[in-house]
């Protein structure tokens, strides 16, 4: 390996290599020259999101959802150690992306001191976006809208399907007094379509949305004022649950404290997920 090492470069000398010594008696094919293999040091987006994977195994969260592990391959790119870093965050931290950085982050700019050299440069990388977008340059805008995509994705991933598993539970819980208010229409929630008013949508019990109930908590005859604790509870629920799908759906980032409330209501009312 000395003599290897003597015959490289001065500057790649620093540069992690693999080196695979191959012996001609151990295959009767001889290759017709030889190969080069490295490794930079970056991940791709497969790969990364296999490494977290394997590396958070068994730590959910915040609550029963996996958004942690989500919001860490997001913000970690391609940089493993910068994984790593996020990975030690607690999950308030991680939902407070991408202000907590500044824990990563020196305070001057101009990298991640622990990011591997080079990786600070790659496209997209989320602490040098967040140190531009802290900056007063011209691109600090374009910085703060790849941080919020991020953001974005990783709840898109981990709290769309959490929630669709629990929105049926939620109508069950409210499911009484959905009958009562509905019974006029046969059970039927008749939705007016917002850009045909003079048209409407006829929803059963089981397909309404989270929106749908708060809707109705808004009109005069309120079918939810007179329900008990737990009744309660699922409303509340569906309003926190709403703001976090409206948000979504315009591909805006939700709010952190929106996320953390959807989350406790949800797992307090639905301990086992529903």
């Amino acid at each position: 390996m000395a003599e290897v090492n003597a015959e490289r470069p001065p500057a790649q000398r620093t540069c992690p290599r693999l080196v695979v010594v191959w012996n001609s008696s151990d295959d009767p094919v001889v290759p017709e020259a030889g190969g080069v293999v490295t490794f930079d040091g970056r991940l791709s987006v497969d790969e990364m999101h296999a490494y977290v994977t394997l590396r958070m195994v068994g730590h959910r969260g915040p609550g029963s959802t996996s958004l942690a592990r989500h919001l860490v391959t997001e913000f970690a790119g391609s940089d493993a150690m910068l994984a790593e870093e996020l990975m030690s965050l607690s999950h308030d931290d991680l939902l407070n992306l991408p202000q907590s950085l500044s824990r990563i982050a020196p305070p001057t700019g101009g990298g991640v001191l622990s990011v591997a050299a080079g990786a600070v440069d790659g496209l997209g990388d989320s602490v040098q976006d967040w140190l531009t977008s802290r900056s007063a340059g011209s691109e600090s805008v374009k910085a703060r809208e790849r941080l919020d995509s991020r953001y974005w994705r990783a709840c898109v991933r981990a709290l769309l399907p959490w929630l669709e598993e629990r929105r049926r539970p939620v109508i069950e819980i409210l499911r009484s007094s959905l009958e009562d208010y509905l019974y006029p229409s046969g059970g039927k929630w008749r939705k007016v379509l917002p850009w045909r008013p003079n048209e409407t949508l006829t929803v059963e019990i089981d397909d309404l949305e989270f929106n749908d109930v708060v809707a109705m908590s808004r009109h005069a005859n309120d079918p939810f004022v007179p329900l008990d604790a737990i009744a309660q509870q699922a409303l509340e629920a569906c309003r926190s649950s709403k703001r976090v799908r409206d948000a979504l759906a315009h591909m805006r980032p939700p709010a952190s404290v929106d996320v953390q409330n959807v989350i406790r209501l949800l797992d307090i009312l639905l301990p086992c997920g529903g």
